[in-house]
């Protein structure tokens, strides 16, 4: 089991999905103990259908915005190779379409939009965050697309071991959005991985606390591991109970014994 089993990641191009194990509740990593089938990259055609037609608003829509012969004809060129699997040749297209002078708003969002996908086929993600961070406050992005490109830029930021920027906009998400446990993880997680086991511990409570009882062992043993390191006995002990409470196991017996039995002062060998 694994604390990354609770990303739903949102990508309509490629799956991604990564974690990092504890110190004292080790998690091991997703591909360790599941094998996913890996989904094979959508043609150009397939991508825009899904997102284009969706993210343009019908009022930008119906103004039909257009794309310049000479940004149209890189794109195109883009396009064309990309089909062909071609796609460091198509970046090479695509970035002489981003040097074009004088482009237009709507030019500039469908340059975003083919810079991160061909920047996914490459497992770029650290150009795919930002094409689609560039695309978060254009008017050619839907407002019921937002959320789920804001989650999708989360996503890869942590991929890319950004915990700054998923920090940064998995706030932003909360205070435009509320309570999502996919981003409260990562949030969790980006704190935990740099050892800031109190925000780790803040983060995780949220979660747990806003579950409306749908509270996933994951989640437990996160925070657990969390107070472990913050050498909060009384909160392990908590957490184990908890744990013992909704998933009983003979192991989680055995982690309750010894904390009963240690001193107070909890012990690094645990």
């Amino acid at each position: 089991w694994t604390i990354a089993a609770i990303l739903a990641v949102y990508l309509a191009i490629t799956g991604i999905s990564s974690m990092i194990g504890g110190r004292l509740f080790p998690i091991p990593d997703q591909a360790s103990t599941e094998q996913e089938e890996t989904k094979p990259a959508p043609t150009l055609e397939e991508f825009f259908r899904a997102n284009w037609t969706s993210i343009l608003p019908p009022e930008t829509q119906a103004q039909k915005p257009k794309v310049g012969s000479e940004v149209g004809r890189h794109l195109k060129e883009a396009q064309s190779l990309a089909e062909k699997k071609m796609f460091r040749e198509a970046m090479n297209s695509v970035n002489v379409a981003i040097a074009v002078p004088n482009k237009t708003p709507y030019e500039e969002f469908i340059i975003r939009e083919f810079l991160a996908y061909v920047a996914l086929n490459l497992g770029d993600y650290a150009t795919a965050a930002q094409a689609y961070e560039e695309t978060l406050d254009s008017s050619f992005l839907a407002a019921d697309q937002y959320a789920k490109r804001l989650k999708t830029v989360i996503q890869l930021y942590y991929q890319e071991k950004n915990y700054a920027q998923v920090k940064k906009f998995g706030r932003l998400y909360l205070d435009k959005h509320g309570y999502n446990a996919e981003i409260l993880v990562l949030m969790a997680q980006a704190d935990y991985i740099q050892k800031d086991y109190a925000s780790a511990a803040k983060w995780t409570s949220t979660l747990i606390d806003q579950s409306d009882g749908k509270v996933e062992e994951d989640w437990l043993r996160l925070l657990m591991s969390c107070y472990h390191n913050l050498r909060q006995r009384n909160e392990v002990i908590a957490t184990l109970t908890k744990l013992l409470e909704l998933y009983p196991t003979t192991a989680y017996w055995k982690d309750m014994i010894s904390y009963l039995n240690a001193s107070p002062k909890i012990s690094d060998r645990v």
